[in-house]
């Protein structure tokens, strides 16, 4: 029923040693809870990503050996979440984005943008061929009209050339006969008279030999009859009741080189 002084001492002994094991291992596992807890709350609260060096070098080439770069929208990369390690409580870090590929998407990006530099050149190109084969077409419609315009000026001047010189013809004649008193062929018994100058079946004919005697500054008067069944266009000057003005048209008109067969009526 009573232990020795020995078994007493060792029992206590024993009871001391569990109790500081125990405390150990409840000191290592509070330091564990600890660690955790600093290194998740530091990844909780730490939103700005780490800086990471890079060692890379970067070569501009000259402004006028390179094609411009149009930005192409690109989707943000999101931000790589750090995963918490089993083994000691540690994070691992993420690892930087590879500078292979950026480069690899630059250079895609430029050589995309070539196609459209390319396709804008050839629109360009086309849209200037475009105006300059329109300003030739107007250029060769103005030169046409300029041509016509001219054709018309010049068949217009020679027209009044020729009426001109007839007209000037007519009095040379009058100015050429002498001032002496003029021989009549009718007498002045104031009779009324008109000059014939033509008859025609044609009214080419007609039409012409009156275009020349206006142009003369001779009015004509137009008379249509039918003679034995056939239409006659009669060219006549007149009439007349002045013995000494039917004399002065008597005489242009055979100035003229034309028939002037008197009628009296």
């Amino acid at each position: 029923m009573f232990k020795s002084g020995k078994e007493g001492r060792s029992e206590r002994n024993e009871s001391i040693e569990t109790i500081r094991r125990q405390a150990q291992y409840r000191l290592v596992g509070t330091a564990i809870l600890v660690t955790i807890a600093v290194i998740s709350f530091s990844m909780l609260f730490d939103t700005a990503p780490r800086s990471l060096p890079v060692d890379m070098p970067i070569a501009i080439p000259a402004k006028d050996k390179v094609a411009p770069i149009t930005p192409v929208p690109t989707t943000p990369v999101a931000a790589a979440k750090p995963a918490v390690g089993n083994d000691a409580g540690g994070a691992e870090t993420p690892k930087p984005p590879a500078m292979d590929n950026t480069v690899a998407a630059v250079s895609a990006e430029s050589d995309g943008d070539r196609p459209d530099e390319d396709s804008t050149a050839a629109a360009a190109e086309q849209a200037k061929q475009i105006a300059a084969e329109k300003v030739a077409a107007e250029k060769s419609a103005a030169e046409r009209v300029a041509a016509d315009k001219a054709a018309a000026d010049k068949a217009s001047a020679d027209k009044a050339a020729a009426q001109k010189a007839e007209t000037q013809r007519a009095e040379r004649i009058l100015n050429d006969k002498p001032k002496t008193a003029t021989k009549l062929d009718y007498p002045d018994d104031g009779k009324r008279r008109v000059i014939q100058v033509g008859a025609f079946t044609e009214n080419s004919l007609a039409r012409a030999l009156r275009l020349r005697l206006e142009r003369a500054g001779i009015t004509t008067l137009v008379n249509v009859a039918t003679i034995n069944g056939v239409r006659m266009i009669r060219i006549r000057v007149g009439p007349f009741t002045d013995a000494q003005e039917l004399q002065t048209y008597i005489d242009r008109i055979k100035g003229m080189g034309l028939e002037a067969r008197v009628l009296t009526y």
